[in-house]
């Protein structure tokens, strides 16, 4: 009724904010969303560089092994139009020079009827005109190739008649010099025989001087034509020919050619696509990804074969063993609280959000923290720094260090109640566990929120070890922390804490243990189902308690997350076998 009062009574502006923030709150929503803005922006332009990155990879990917396809197809083109050409030039290459000099004119036409330009667009698949061009390329090729080896065997049919006539010519001009060199013999033995009387008219030999001299005169100008003759054709001889082939083949240099448009295409189109970013991504990871391949097999695998070996090995070898018994069991009944369990029950809760626990003269609390709730005004309190000062890496491990001591200055026999709740975790509930003196209980110290002892006594925690037991090391709990009191302990477990009586035997899941008697049977089951296991959803034990009067406490629900072994949650899973192997947690 005040507070409806109050707030009827305050102005109509009270709960508005000022104005003058309003410049400032406006200016940091526009920065906010022009950053996310940008933001968008920046990742947007970024997606599409890589879509683009990725379709221009695959379109010159298609058009690179499509030009090798158009390359592979004008290379068998040539072929075939190579293997036209020889039967058509073994049919004509030994025939007369007219015949070789009409197909080379022929050749000529169809050569200047397959002109063509440059290479014509590309495009994927290669188009009907690509595709034409380059027949007709390789047609043109071919029929130049022909043509030149016409030209070559009509070369060499004329050098050879070349060398016929120059033969002949030789040949003429020596005869008529031996015909000359004959009359001048002739002309000497007459002038020998005759002297100076073969000049006088109307002798013998005058007139056989005179038919000496008039053939002389015809002879040397008949060797003198053939010797120029000779010596017109020596200077129009034409050069020795290259030798002319057996068969008919394309040269390699017209080949590449013919080859070259279409090569260096491919060349630029690779080259396009060596500097895309796929591509550059595409090797380094192609090279590794077997590799890569193997180890993520491994990793998926070795958990799994891990996981098989617990399975069906190690658990079933823990769960032949006999238990262990962390003490005697003479005496259980005395060192067993009865209120630890009501009477006539075999199962109790005695858990809730907020348990309470009386601080008086005679006793002090320790208490963490962050679960001291509330206590008396009159209250002294202190701080602890650990659990227990003989056991400081127990105390540090398992969180209980850093207590907030609790003592009551009034002499009174009551005293006074302090509230014990989790106040930073919802799930959590506390239950208050009572052991009196010469009771006992393996506990894990993870599990504790509060001690409550007498004052100037210290708490007693024994240590029982089990290095040479095999189900200890199966089971990686090799320590055990037994709690001895007068005592009481105040435990957390998530969802609640309940307290049931062992009995002729009874299991649980091992992850929800929290303690137990330590008289009482221990031992371990393998869970039943191997898949629920490997998918987490199952522990490898179940805790086995056996034995009369004697009790074990566990958490309602195992805190999520928690699991039983190393094989659970990789580093975390080790810390937390760690703790388990010691007694800890």
């Amino acid at each position: 009724m005040i507070y409806t009062q109050a707030v009827a009574s305050a102005p109509p502006y009270a709960f508005t904010p000022p104005l003058r923030h309003l410049p400032s709150t406006i200016a940091r929503w526009l920065l906010r969303h022009a950053a996310s803005f940008l933001m968008i922006v920046a990742v947007l332009l970024a997606i599409n560089w890589l879509i683009g990155e990725a379709r221009r990879y695959d379109v010159l990917s298609e058009e690179v092994a499509a030009l090798r396809g158009g390359r592979e197809a004008m290379a068998r083109q040539i072929g075939e139009r190579q293997h036209e050409a020889q039967t058509r030039v073994e049919a004509i290459r030994n025939a007369g020079r007219d015949k070789l000099s009409s197909r080379i004119a022929e050749l000529d036409g169809e050569i200047a009827a397959l002109q063509t330009g440059g290479l014509p667009p590309l495009s994927t698949p290669l188009s009907k005109t690509f595709e034409d061009h380059a027949k007709r390329v390789a047609q043109r090729k071919v029929l130049e190739a022909e043509r030149d080896y016409l030209k070559l065997a009509r070369g060499t049919l004329d050098y050879r008649q070349a060398q016929l006539e120059l033969h002949r010519l030789e040949a003429a001009a020596a005869a008529a010099q031996t015909e000359l060199a004959v009359n001048q013999a002739d002309q000497a033995a007459l002038d020998n025989e005759h002297g100076g009387a073969r000049f006088v008219p109307g002798t013998s030999a005058f007139n056989q001087w005179l038919v000496l001299r008039d053939a002389q005169a015809r002879l040397r100008a008949r060797s003198e034509q053939a010797q120029a003759a000779l010596k017109a054709r020596q200077g129009t001889m034409l050069p020795v020919p290259a030798a002319l082939p057996e068969s008919f083949a394309l040269a390699r240099a017209q080949l590449d050619e013919a080859l070259a448009p279409l090569d260096a295409a491919i060349r630029g189109k690779e080259d396009a696509l060596l500097r895309n970013w796929v591509k550059k991504a595409r090797g380094p990871v192609l090279e590794v990804l077997p590799t890569a391949l193997l180890v993520l097999l491994g990793v998926m695998l070795t958990p799994l074969a891990i996981k098989a070996l617990f399975f069906f090995v190690i658990a079933p070898a823990a769960a032949r063993r006999p238990p262990i018994r962390v003490l005697p069991a003479e005496g259980a009944a005395s060192v067993v609280d009865a209120r630890l369990l009501p009477p006539d029950q075999t199962q109790w809760n005695p858990s809730a959000v907020s348990r309470t626990m009386r601080v008086n003269a005679e006793h002090e609390l320790l208490v963490h923290p962050e679960y001291l709730q509330s206590s008396a005004v009159h209250g002294r309190k202190g701080t602890q720094w650990l659990l227990d000062w003989r056991c400081p890496i127990t105390s540090l491990a398992s969180g209980m260090f850093g207590l907030t001591r609790v003592r009551n200055e009034i002499r009174n026999e009551a005293g006074e109640d302090v509230v014990i709740s989790a106040m930073a975790d919802p799930l959590s509930e506390v239950a208050v566990l009572t052991l009196p003196e010469g009771a006992a209980l393996v506990l894990m110290p993870s599990c504790l929120v509060a001690v409550l002892t007498p004052t100037g006594r210290r708490l007693r925690i024994t240590r029982h070890w089990r290095l040479f037991s095999l189900q200890a090391w199966l089971t990686l709990q090799l320590r055990y922390l037994v709690f001895h009191g007068p005592v009481q302990l105040a435990v957390k477990g998530c969802r609640g804490v309940k307290v049931e009586a062992a009995g002729a035997g009874r299991r649980i899941n091992q992850a929800a243990t929290l303690g137990f008697s330590p008289h009482l049977d221990y031992a371990v089951v393998r869970s039943e189902a191997f898949w629920p296991y490997v998918w987490g959803e199952d522990d490898l034990f179940n805790d086995s308690f056996a034995g009369a009067n004697g009790y074990f406490v566990y958490e309602e629900v195992p805190r999520p997350g928690k699991k039983g072994g190393i094989t659970g949650r990789g580093l975390e899973g080790f810390t937390d076998a760690v703790l388990k192997a010691f007694g800890i947690g």
